[in-house]
């Protein structure tokens, strides 16, 4: 990390000179950051980025002349340890998604407020990144469009989904029908007609088929 003991070295990239003055006085009395560069543009950041040598960069991403994508990337590529948080006034899927492409390492929204600023600025160099809350609804948002509900890929009845949740769980066959409050016999048909339909043989590859490796089932599936 290219900072002091005590303090981190940061530069600010920002068109706008009161956003701009109103971080620099923010990372001032912290007290803990040290601002070695402050940029109301691209291409001067660019130019200066060797001399000043910084632990963070805060990038504007809606930047006159080079766009502040570019920024991020050419900052990553010159040093990959630099962090990197990316502020922007017009938060949407294909700035947030560019922004992480790129390699920011946080992404928030403008207004800032100085007190959760400070804090995620901690928050990245500590290995996170920060999200403001409406980055944050927008990707769960496109996790949800784009990653099926693996129980909707499987042409599986209600019932056959309540018995696959309670046997990738661990569940015996005596302690799903408890459960349910069906006989064991019923259980083991609707368990054949799983493995059949899915193309199984076994409950380990039942969970492979409906969660992958490092997924786990829900807690509860609820009902059709």
């Amino acid at each position: 990390m290219k900072a002091t003991s005590k303090t981190t070295s940061v530069i600010l990239v920002e068109d706008d000179d009161r956003v701009r003055a109103e971080i620099e006085a923010w990372l001032i009395g912290a007290r803990v950051y040290r601002c070695v560069g402050s940029f109301p543009d691209g291409e001067t950041a660019l130019d200066e980025v060797r001399a000043t040598n910084p632990a963070m960069g805060i990038v504007d991403f809606g930047l006159p002349g080079i766009e502040g994508a570019e920024v991020v990337w050419r900052l990553k590529r010159g040093d990959s340890r630099i962090k990197i948080i990316v502020i922007t006034g017009i938060p949407d899927n294909a700035i947030l998604f560019e922004a992480l492409d790129v390699g920011a390492d946080g992404f928030l929204e403008k207004p800032l407020q100085r007190d959760a600023f400070l804090a995620q600025l901690g928050e990245v160099l500590a290995g996170g990144c920060p999200l403001s809350a409406r980055a944050t609804k927008l990707l769960v948002e496109n996790y949800r469009k784009y990653r099926p509900n693996p129980y909707e890929m499987f042409p599986l009845t209600a019932r056959e989904r309540e018995i696959a949740e309670l046997a990738c769980r661990g569940f015996s066959n005596q302690a799903i029908a408890k459960e349910l409050g069906i006989a064991a016999l019923t259980v083991s048909t609707h368990q054949k007609n799983i493995h059949h339909k899915l193309d199984i043989h076994s409950r380990a590859e039942l969970q492979f088929k409906l969660f992958g490796l490092d997924r786990t089932p829900p807690e509860s599936l609820g009902h059709d």
